[in-house]
């Protein structure tokens, strides 16, 4: 795979950002005996353990990215790709299941446009890039993209921004943990209305199908702010969206942030003057919980005084 660096990118139309998991000691954790469901089914719900293999039986991917902890997500929100999530459905707490899926109820096919050679002068001087090399690159609008060096030339450097599980079947070994309540979340007290004049906007967008890093970075953002943040979430003083960019209702919030991915906004609005940052910092503590909660933590503040 390589060593991610970030490098300046002067223009690039899109691409798609992925974080590859690393592999560390796992343990499966106790159920929770509250919980109040024993099958899985539609907007539960669950934690679950996974092992994904490609078909020459590469493991690609695990929960134990995650240092051993089960991957949260509710069933039929879009927080997986559709052939994870119908595999869940059905299980039992303790049930392990092996799931076969076709590359279009995952990542989608592979997209021979989305290899592009770039010459060199778009990138910063002194870059000397190395072939599997994986690079995230920042376009002029701060946009940041992920793709894997195929080859370099005199003409320029040749990356591929398809998503690295595209064009492949997946297969998951599944283990549910735990079936339970959807998490409560900080919520505006009755009869509050934020003054869209004078608030802070959190923004998260994703695509239809997410990886495992997406999924995870929701989550502990939500975490987060559900942590720290409840009293100014309760008073509207604090907005956390989260928004399918592929949906055609979220057309017009897509739109004004230029989502166009996975991405991370904050919009401080000062007597209705709006001050929208992408925040690309966060991605870069993907799997470390506690380095990306006070990272998060710290820019809400920021925002908030």
């Amino acid at each position: 795979m390589g060593i991610l660096r970030k490098v300046q990118l002067l223009g690039l139309a899109a691409a798609l950002l992925l974080t590859i998991g690393l592999v560390s000691a796992c343990k499966v954790p106790e159920p929770d005996e509250s919980s109040t469901s024993t099958i899985a089914k539609e907007a539960d719900t669950v934690k679950v353990l996974y092992v994904g293999t490609l078909d020459d039986g590469t493991v690609f991917d695990s929960s134990e990215l995650h240092g051993g902890e089960p991957l949260q997500f509710t069933i039929g929100s879009d927080q997986m790709i559709p052939g994870f999530e119908q595999a869940v459905i059905g299980m039992s707490v303790n049930e392990t299941k092996d799931v076969h899926i076709l590359s279009d109820d995952a990542y989608g096919p592979y997209y021979d446009e989305m290899v592009v050679t770039l010459n060199w002068s778009s990138f910063e001087e002194g870059f000397v890039p190395e072939v599997g090399e994986q690079i995230q690159m920042q376009n002029s609008d701060g946009q940041m993209f992920q793709g894997i060096v195929l080859n370099t030339s005199e003409e320029g450097v040749t990356v591929d921004f398809n998503h690295q599980l595209a064009g492949k079947d997946l297969n998951f070994e599944i283990t549910m943990v735990e079936i339970v309540p959807a998490p409560k979340t900080a919520t505006l007290q009755p009869g509050v209305t934020p003054d869209w004049q004078n608030v802070v906007e959190v923004i998260y967008t994703h695509r239809t199908k997410r990886c495992t890093s997406c999924v995870w970075a929701e989550d502990n953002l939500r975490r987060t702010i559900d942590t720290y943040f409840a009293d100014e979430v309760a008073d509207g003083k604090l907005v956390f969206m989260t928004i399918n960019i592929e949906d055609a209702s979220n057309s017009a919030i897509v739109n004004k942030y230029g989502a166009y991915t996975s991405q991370l906004f904050m919009n401080k609005i000062v007597d209705g003057e709006e001050e929208i940052e992408q925040i690309t910092s966060l991605w870069f503590y993907i799997g470390n919980t506690q380095a990306f909660s006070d990272a998060a933590k710290a820019l809400i503040e920021e925002r908030l005084e």
